[in-house]
């Protein structure tokens, strides 16, 4: 699955998820299981914002696992005050996963 990202959107959302997404403990197997998916989504952003003066694009590929398991991670989870902009982004991801995998 492609998620399609500006730079200003990749930036706002690797941002978040290395201040709330990283330090986020799980609290059982499942929750660990997902995370340690959610993280590889992670990683991949890392890529493009470092990478980003090469003239790559923004976009993001996730594999299917990769996709489930960011909308399992963020489905019905209140993403923070003051993240608005990160909450409009990650809720069009889930409607895209949702579309693509329901």
């Amino acid at each position: 699955m492609r998620i399609i990202l500006t730079q200003k959107q990749l930036t706002a959302l690797h941002e978040y998820f290395a201040e709330h997404v990283v330090n986020d403990r799980p609290e059982n197997i499942a929750e660990a299981l997902v995370k340690s998916l959610v993280m590889r989504v992670f990683q991949k952003m890392n890529k493009k914002v470092y990478a980003r003066l090469q003239g790559m694009g923004y976009s993001l590929h996730l594999t299917d696992e990769e996709a489930m398991a960011y909308y399992v991670y963020f489905q019905n989870r209140f993403i923070g005050e003051g993240y608005q902009y990160q909450q409009l982004l990650i809720q069009t991801h889930i409607n895209q996963i949702d579309q693509a995998y329901a």
